[in-house]
């Protein structure tokens, strides 16, 4: 007879099949499992990229440790995004995994990143001025600026603004958007 033997892993749980964060607000969390018990400790460091945060801040990594009584007891991990003053739009994020032990079956073991996608809070920029500089005419607009609280995502701007003139409510049909951030 044939044994069969079965190599040690641990599993990493993702509520329905993905984990899903939103900055400042939802949390979602990582469950992780060994599928057999140790000799020794297993401690697994999670380590998340800059945007997530697993208790300790953002970019922190995380210990956790299953000893022979425990390594059944799934240990849940809170993922969670903190909010920030870019309009970013969805991102993903990673968490990677490094493991330890005496244990020589589980010392070093490959770990899958784990993705996590981080959606944008609710909060929008909010325009701080506006300025518009007239041509040689009244009705001859030459350039708008637009000043917002925060930087934002310059692919979005294309197709936020509409410039309407409201003496003839008719909307101004070659308007171009440039972008710049300022410094300072």
């Amino acid at each position: 007879t044939t044994e069969m033997v079965i190599e040690p892993f641990i599993d990493v749980g993702e509520s329905y099949g993905t984990t899903e964060v939103v900055e400042g607000s939802q949390k979602d969390s990582l469950e992780l499992q060994l599928n057999s018990a140790p000799s020794e400790d297993v401690i697994v460091t999670a380590i998340p990229d800059g945007e997530l945060d697993l208790g300790n801040g953002p970019g922190v990594p995380l210990e956790v440790t299953f000893d022979a009584d425990d390594w059944q007891t799934p240990l849940e991990l809170t993922v969670s995004a903190a909010a920030d003053d870019l309009t970013e739009g969805t991102q993903v994020g990673e968490v990677r995994f490094e493991v330890s032990s005496e244990d020589d079956s589980f010392n070093d073991i490959d770990m899958p990143v784990t993705e996590v996608l981080i959606l944008e809070s609710a909060i929008r920029p909010v325009v701080e001025s506006i300025t518009i500089a007239d041509g040689e005419t009244r009705s001859q607009v030459t350039s708008l600026s637009v000043e917002f609280d925060r930087i934002v995502d310059h692919a979005g701007l294309e197709n936020a603004f509409e410039l309407v003139n409201i003496t003839t409510d008719t909307p101004v049909t070659s308007l171009i958007i440039e972008a710049t951030d300022q410094s300072g």
